[in-house]
């Protein structure tokens, strides 16, 4: 048997006007995430609600989210969004 690895993306840009179910909020996304890792996700992606073509993204609401996580989980990998894809924005 080959062993996978799980990545859960659990938002992205989705809005909760196209799917009430996309974590959003700070609660939601700790809530989600840790419902992935409990089922078998290795690693959690998400954004948080800023709009995903910014240049930078508050640490606050990621800091927030992830204290949650790893209070439950304290070995999950956990990664935020970058924002590389607005104008102007580089990756570095």
């Amino acid at each position: 048997m080959q062993p996978i690895v799980i990545e859960a993306a659990i938002n992205g840009a989705t809005p909760t006007a196209l799917s009430p179910h996309v974590p959003r909020t700070i609660p939601e996304i700790a809530a989600d995430a840790c419902a992935c890792l409990a089922t078998g996700a290795a690693i959690v992606h998400n954004h948080n609600d800023e709009s995903i073509v910014q240049a930078r993204h508050a640490s606050a609401p990621y800091a927030e989210a992830w204290q949650r996580i790893l209070e439950r989980h304290p070995t999950a990998l956990l990664y935020p969004t970058m924002g590389s894809g607005g104008p102007h924005t580089s990756i570095q």
